[in-house]
């Protein structure tokens, strides 16, 4: 009866796996451990779909003249898992009201790549890509926009070691006075 019920589990499981496009486990499943089982194919799931990973609805301001973190966000090792795998980066906030230069940046662990929102009272907003090109190789797109004036797209490489924990952040610099508030962001993965 166990050994059926255990085929049975495996075949569902084995379905979902497919339908997700999740590379099969190997080995034997452990009768004696099914909890286990069963949240190694969550984590597996949850890795290899589609999704949101974190966001932020807080407000986040400058207060200095130097870079400063808005927004921070941790992928686990591995979320990159193969070439053309991605992540999306959509951050938006307001400026100060003066003709500061205020410059949005995001680091991918030690890579950055930063964009220019400078405008009086602009409400602004930017659209970051990572896509993984190798292993621990990937490629970083920003583009955006303040007020009605088209930022253009900048772009830069990365050499992080994607199958460790990597910080994700998003930061802000008013360059002489004035600041740049973060209004939201968010950060979802593209299989």
């Amino acid at each position: 009866m166990l050994k059926k019920l255990l085929i049975a589990a495996f075949a569902l499981f084995a379905t979902a796996a497919v339908a997700a496009n999740v590379p099969l486990a190997t080995g034997i499943l452990d009768p004696s451990t099914p909890m286990a089982n069963q949240n190694n194919l969550i984590l597996s799931l949850n890795a290899n779909v589609d999704g949101l990973l974190g966001s932020t609805v807080a407000t986040a301001a400058t207060t200095l003249t130097t870079i400063q973190p808005l927004a921070t966000y941790t992928i686990n090792g591995g979320v990159l898992a193969s070439p053309g795998q991605a992540l999306h980066v959509h951050v938006w906030g307001v400026n100060s009201a003066d003709a500061n230069v205020k410059t949005l940046t995001l680091a991918f662990g030690s890579a950055n790549t930063a964009l220019v929102v400078t405008g009086s009272g602009n409400l602004w907003a930017a659209d970051f890509y990572i896509m993984k090109t190798a292993a621990n190789a990937q490629t970083i797109e920003g583009h955006g926009i303040t007020g009605t004036t088209v930022i253009a797209p900048v772009a830069s490489t990365a050499t992080q070691t994607d199958t460790a924990a990597i910080t994700v952040i998003v930061q802000g610099t008013a360059a002489t006075a004035g600041t740049m508030t973060l209004s939201g962001a968010y950060i979802e993965q593209i299989k």
